[in-house]
């Protein structure tokens, strides 16, 4: 009798399992179809909308859309998917996509460390005197005066801050405020998202002069690295005259086309300064020539900038084992970050404005700015969408693994 009443209990967990297996296959290919349907959505909106009239390389020419689709469920690299949600991919896009376990941990580690890097950069902000003061500055101004005063800004500043950090809409910042704020007016309220919508500009104007500080502090590295070498050699010098002017290296920069920049603003934008002048003093005028050279070599794609890197390693020892190849990550990882899809959209490099180039403030004898210097370097923007989505697509990831890792406790349970 008790061997019957356990066989029966061992056929309905048999059976548990099987109905269990076939909802989660049922599930799985239910997200599949649904995935296809959504790629070859974007696909035939992309033919739709191709601007490629020659018939050897329309879109519209591909004979297999399956194909395409494939295509693009194995290019889920981190560097693909950040490049991505630069471009405005949601994070439910990737989220629903089959990330190989490798490619899902590298991209929580880039992840959390560009999360990290923003945060960091936007705490600078929050606490410079600059913002401070333009901040303020609003309640002086017509607009708001008589609406709201400085204590009035005191008392949200901890809710623009939370609101600026996600990225809120003015409706999603107004909803927040009611939310937080239960007793307010409406016209408090108006007042508070007025107030919201123009902090956020200064804010992004902020963070992007950050952006911009990154990049222009390694150009006034080599600037300084020169003129100490003309100070410590000597103008006349034979060992100065041999060295490569860097004016003039940027320059050239400034005639080239955008994928002639793009590598070396990003290698500008990623090497630590410190590494920087180590190269550019400790070998001397050799290898200060080396980097010059390196800049000026204009790399205008992956390969040619590693053999670029590799040139220059001949001088630069220290560019080798551990520095280069992580010089070559950072690289690629800065291009797919905004820089990449900027110069495929804008091929005439004209055409690009103010806040995607690298300027330098020209100062007079008594510090006051009297114009700005076009460094030929162009920058990635603030965006802070892509951030918002990254950290969503990390928490998606992460909510995906628990429940992968739940399934398969499941199923050993049940065996």
């Amino acid at each position: 009798m008790n061997k019957l009443i356990i066989k029966y209990i061992g056929m309905f967990f048999l059976f548990l399992i099987l109905v269990l297996g076939c909802m989660g296959f049922i599930i799985y290919d239910k997200l599949m179809i649904e995935y296809e349907k959504h790629i070859k959505e974007v696909i035939m909106w992309s033919i739709d909308n191709s601007e490629i009239k020659d018939q050897g390389t329309n879109i519209a020419q591909w004979d297999n859309i399956g194909q395409e689709i494939e295509r693009v469920k194995r290019s889920m690299t981190p560097n693909e998917m950040l490049k991505g949600l630069s471009m405005g991919t949601t994070s439910k896009d990737f989220v629903l996509n089959e990330i190989s376990e490798v490619n899902s941990q590298e991209l929580e580690k880039v992840g959390k460390q560009q999360l990290e890097r923003v945060a960091e950069l936007q705490n600078i902000v929050f606490d410079s005197q600059n913002f401070s003061d333009k901040v303020y500055g609003l309640v002086d101004t017509d607009k708001y005066k008589d609406r709201i005063g400085r204590g009035d800004v005191e008392d949200i500043g901890l809710n623009l801050g939370y609101a600026l950090q996600r990225n809120m809409s003015d409706k999603e910042f107004s909803v927040y405020m009611r939310k937080e704020y239960s007793k307010a007016t409406e016209d408090d309220i108006r007042v508070a998202t007025e107030l919201y919508k123009d902090v956020s500009s200064i804010f992004n104007q902020e963070m992007n002069s950050k952006y911009n500080d990154i990049s222009l502090k390694n150009y006034d590295a080599i600037m300084k690295a020169y003129n100490d070498h003309k100070e410590y050699f000597g103008k006349d010098s034979k060992t100065f005259k041999s060295l490569i002017n860097p004016k003039d290296v940027f320059d050239r920069l400034k005639s080239s086309n955008g994928k002639e920049r793009l590598f070396i603003s990003s290698l500008l934008a990623t090497l630590p300064t410190e590494d920087l002048v180590g190269m550019l003093k400790d070998k001397g005028a050799k290898g200060f020539n080396a980097i010059m050279d390196l800049l000026d070599s204009r790399p205008d794609s992956r390969n040619s900038f590693n053999s670029a890197i590799t040139d220059a390693n001949e001088v630069l020892g220290n560019m080798g084992s551990n520095i280069g190849p992580d010089i070559i990550k950072a690289v690629m990882l800065h291009n797919s970050m905004g820089l990449e899809h900027l110069v495929s959209i804008n091929p005439n490099i004209a055409n690009l404005s103010v806040n995607d180039r690298v300027y330098r403030n020209i100062l007079d004898d008594d510090g006051n700015v009297i114009g700005r210097e076009d460094t030929g370097l162009l920058r990635n923007n603030y965006n802070p969408t892509m951030f918002v989505e990254l950290a969503k697509l990390l928490k998606g990831l992460e909510d995906k693994r628990t429940l992968k890792n739940q399934g398969k406790s499941m199923i050993n349970l049940g065996l």
